[in-house]
């Protein structure tokens, strides 16, 4: 009896967005222990958490600013914001001032 050994190998495909040098509005925000970098450039957001960028689309919301993507996902309303994780799962967040 021969033995076949199949290998699969999956490769991220990575998306590049393009972003100011200095994002217009760049706000920092301490969500329950994670210190937070939004920058804001037309229809997007980019959202720094520890190193991992992740760019989200901005959409519609009866109130406040959203901007969703695959996994992450940010809300915000004046000082506070709410970050949701995998559509089910949030941390409210709180404006820092800028310095």
């Amino acid at each position: 009896m021969k033995q076949h050994w199949v290998c699969v190998i999956l490769l991220n495909l990575l998306t590049t967005y393009s972003f100011a040098e200095d994002p217009k509005g760049l706000l920092n925000y301490h969500c329950q222990g994670l210190n937070v970098a939004v920058g804001f450039e037309q229809d997007k957001a980019r959202v720094v958490i520890n190193h991992y960028a992740y760019i989200l689309e901005r959409s519609y919301s009866a109130s406040g600013s959203l901007y969703l993507g695959d996994v992450l996902s940010f809300w915000d309303k004046g000082q506070k914001a709410t970050l949701i994780y995998s559509g089910d799962r949030s941390i409210t967040c709180k404006l820092l001032a800028n310095k």
